[in-house]
């Protein structure tokens, strides 16, 4: 077992050790000897410590690592946010709504949950961050900053996820994907034809549909 995991998942969730022991009931020296790959807990120790962490036994073995910006599960109030249709991390396409809703915790959420929503990811632009099939989600009305990921409209109706960059009336649209046939694209907001380029909102952060495999 990597004994840096166990304590690296515990700590990323703000939980202090004797919190942890005490709602689960184990011994303090008997998790600490976990953590410090003294002993290894048991299979039915470790599907308790996972569900309680809000992540996977793999996770905990140091077997896996979820992506940047994957939304964690703790324990907490929930909401049910929107998620509307596919938003391309490749090509710009059409987004349309569709009728279901995510639970998603609210210390997820920057802001009103009023403002959030989620949308499908189709395409490999974006793939460092958020894996084709997955959930972004995005913060309407945010403030966008040089470097971050935004969801944006443009022409109007068409829809792409995308690392923005804006410099004067000029404005970068840049993939962030092992695959190099992506290309940044460039807006210049002077132009007519880009007049209906807007902002959606801001990733906020992302998560995988039940089942998906990384």
């Amino acid at each position: 077992m990597s004994t840096s995991k166990l304590k690296e998942v515990r700590k990323s969730r703000g939980i202090k050790q004797a919190q942890l022991c005490a709602d689960l009931n184990i011994p303090l020296r008997t998790y600490q000897a976990w953590e410090q790959g003294i002993n290894k807990p048991k299979s039915d120790s470790l599907i308790v410590l996972s569900d309680y962490l809000g992540t996977t036994i793999d996770e905990i073995m140091g077997r896996s690592d979820l992506p940047r910006n994957a939304i964690r599960a703790v324990m907490g109030k929930s909401v049910t946010v929107p998620l509307y249709g596919c938003i391309p991390a490749g090509e710009a396409t059409e987004m349309l709504p569709i009728d279901e809703y995510l639970d998603t915790l609210v210390s997820d959420i920057d802001g009103d949950p009023e403002d959030v929503f989620w949308l499908e990811v189709k395409g490999d632009s974006m793939n460092r961050i958020i894996p084709d099939g997955c959930y972004a989600l995005i913060q309407r009305n945010a403030e966008v900053h040089n470097g971050e990921i935004a969801a944006v409209n443009i022409n109007g109706h068409d829809a792409t996820l995308k690392r923005f960059s804006r410099s004067g009336l000029k404005v970068l649209l840049i993939p962030d994907s092992t695959n190099p046939i992506h290309e940044i694209k460039e807006i210049d907001e002077r132009d007519p034809d880009a007049t209906a380029f807007r902002i959606i909102g801001k990733l906020i952060g992302m998560k995988a549909p039940k089942g998906y495999r990384f």
